[in-house]
C-alpha cells in the first residue's frame, strides 16, 4: 500500500503541467488524441512501470481552458492497471490541478463506497522563474461505506520552489526545462509516508524527468519521457 500510493503521487506530480488559456503558459499537449509514454525506474535504475497520458478532451469553459487526459499504469509483463482519468484547467492566468486526481489509482479499490472529499487544488502561475516558491496543494478523503468510516486518506505537496533551468535529454529528444522541487507528504490509514522529489518540465510537453527521494536523500525511484506520439 505505501509503494502504491507513493508511485500514484509521483506518476501524478511527475505530470503537472503549466497551460495557456487566455494568460496561461502552455507546458503540456492541449491536442486531442495526443500521447506521452513514461517509463519508470526502480532505486537501482532498473525499469519497472511504464505510464501512459493520453490527451482525451480539451475545451473552452467561461473559466478557462479544461484538458482531461486518461492515465493507465503498464506492469513489467504487460498488464495494464489503474486506468483513471485525470483534469487540468486554467484560471486568471494560473493553471490548476483537481487534487483528488493525485489519489485516483488509489481510490479505485474503493469504488462503490462514499466519499467525502476535500482539496486546496495545486496551482502553477504563468510566468516562473528560480528562487520562486509556488502554493501547496493537498486533499483529504474520507472513504465510508454504509455510513460506516471505513479509512482517511491525504496527501499533501509542499515546499514547491524553482530550482532553475536545464538542458534535460531523454530517449524522447533533448528539451529545455525549467526544474522544481517539493515535499511529498501523505497518510492511508495509520500509514504515512514522506518523501522529496524532483521534476523537469519543458514548454508544450509538460513533465520530462522526475526523481523521488526518501526523507534522507536517498533516490527510491525516478521517472522520464520516453516517446510522444
Amino acid at each position: 500500500m505505501k509503494k502504491l500510493f507513493l508511485i500514484t503521487l509521483a506518476g501524478f506530480l511527475f505530470l503537472i503541467p503549466f497551460a495557456k488559456a487566455q494568460e496561461c503558459t502552455v507546458y503540456f499537449p492541449t491536442k486531442k488524441g495526443e500521447k506521452l509514454v513514461y517509463q519508470y525506474y526502480d532505486a537501482k535504475s532498473k525499469p519497472t512501470s511504464k505510464v501512459y497520458y493520453d490527451v482525451q478532451d480539451v475545451v473552452k469553459t467561461d473559466k478557462g481552458l479544461k484538458i482531461t487526459t486518461q492515465q493507465w499504469f503498464e506492469t513489467s509483463d504487460g498488464q495494464i492497471i489503474d486506468t483513471f482519468l485525470l483534469d487540468y484547467y486554467c484560471k486568471n492566468g494560473e493553471f490548476y490541478v483537481d487534487m483528488k486526481s493525485t489519489l485516483s489509482s488509489l481510490l479505485g479499490k474503493y469504488e462503490g463506497m462514499d466519499l467525502e472529499v476535500t482539496t486546496k487544488d495545486l496551482a502553477l502561475p504563468a510566468t516562473l522563474k528560480e528562487g520562486d516558491v509556488l502554493p501547496d496543494g493537498s486533499a483529504t478523503v474520507v472513504v465510508k461505506n454504509n455510513g460506516i468510516k471505513m479509512v482517511t486518506i491525504t496527501s499533501n505537496v509542499t515546499n514547491r520552489k524553482v530550482a532553475g533551468k536545464e538542458k534535460v535529454t531523454t530517449p524522447a529528444g533533448t528539451f529545455d526545462c525549467v526544474k522544481i522541487t517539493y515535499d511529498n507528504d501523505g497518510k492511508v490509514g495509520f500509514v504515512k509516508t514522506h518523501s522529496k522529489g524532483a521534476i523537469w518540465y519543458a514548454k508544450g510537453i509538460g513533465s520530462v524527468k522526475m526523481e523521488n527521494y526518501n526523507k534522507k536523500g536517498k533516490l527510491e525511484s525516478s521517472s522520464e519521457l520516453i516517446k510522444i506520439e
